[in-house]
């Protein structure tokens, strides 16, 4: 990938993740995602198209609104920053696994997107929409399924039937994994959305990458979560979303590969059993 392909790679991330702030607060209310065009919160009034330039409009307005001086949040333009610097991560990654092809790049652009938004929505709400969830999935099948057909359909069939376990499995595991929790804790530790996000990721990365995933999520939840405790930014029987730390352990899992968090886990296991 030469530079100029990877500036416009990242500057698509930026925009895209310009539509993300919309599909953020207008899905969970059930509100077109195409129709009206970006207005104001606070005066209704349909914004110009030069308001709409991702980050750059925010600071040249100075992050309110042109016609009521309303303050525009900051999360806007961070939003869009931050799937920029994604979709930077996924092309240092490809280079990294030398695995540069444009499907790869395609299948990580789609998978960290719908993560991103789901994950937005499940800060702000604590829900994943079952409308992410069945989209992200049937994305999922369809890119796993011609991406391992070669023109076989007897391969594409059984690709297909892959991932579509992988993703059963994975419901029914954190559905087991809650029941046996709330048997013990007398506390529902994974919302339903959860088991259902699960099948999503697993559709995308079959059951190893989805176990790993999940281990990944259990790891980097539990240590954030010690850590806004003790600074006292929750509290301990606060409910979290788990929602986005699924997210980031799948989402590391595809960006550095399966092999790599194998090799991980396996030496920190071996050192601790030492």
């Amino acid at each position: 990938m030469n530079l100029e392909f990877k500036i416009s790679y990242i500057l698509i991330g930026i925009c895209i993740g310009s539509f993300s702030n919309v599909v953020r607060y207008r899905l969970p209310a059930k509100e077109s995602l195409i129709t009206p065009s970006s207005y104001c919160n606070n005066c209704k009034k349909t914004l110009n198209w030069y308001d709409n330039i991702p980050i750059l409009s925010w600071i040249i307005i100075n992050g309110k609104c042109r016609f009521c001086n309303w303050p525009i949040p900051l999360s806007y333009p961070l939003v869009e920053l931050t799937l920029g610097l994604i979709f930077a991560l996924n092309c240092q990654a490809l280079s990294y696994t030398k695995e540069e092809t444009f499907t790869k790049l395609i299948g990580i652009s789609i998978f960290s997107t719908i993560c991103f938004i789901a994950s937005l929505i499940d800060l702000d709400l604590m829900i994943i929409p079952n409308n992410i969830i069945l989209f992200g999935s049937i994305i999922g099948l369809s890119y796993n399924t011609i991406s391992a057909s070669d023109y076989n359909l007897l391969t594409a069939l059984k690709a297909l039937c892959y991932f579509t376990f992988s993703g059963c499995l994975g419901f029914i595991l954190l559905e087991i994994a809650t029941f046996l929790i709330a048997l013990i804790i007398k506390k529902q530790a994974f919302g339903f959305g959860d088991s259902k996000y699960l099948f999503f990721i697993g559709s995308w990365l079959g059951i190893k990458g989805m176990l790993l995933g999940l281990l990944l999520a259990i790891y980097i939840g539990g240590v954030i979560s010690i850590f806004l405790i003790a600074i006292r930014v929750i509290r301990r029987k606060q409910k979290i979303p788990f929602g986005p730390y699924l997210s980031v352990g799948s989402y590391l899992v595809y960006l550095l590969g399966e092999d790599a968090w194998a090799r991980f886990f396996k030496a920190m296991y071996l050192i601790n059993y030492q």
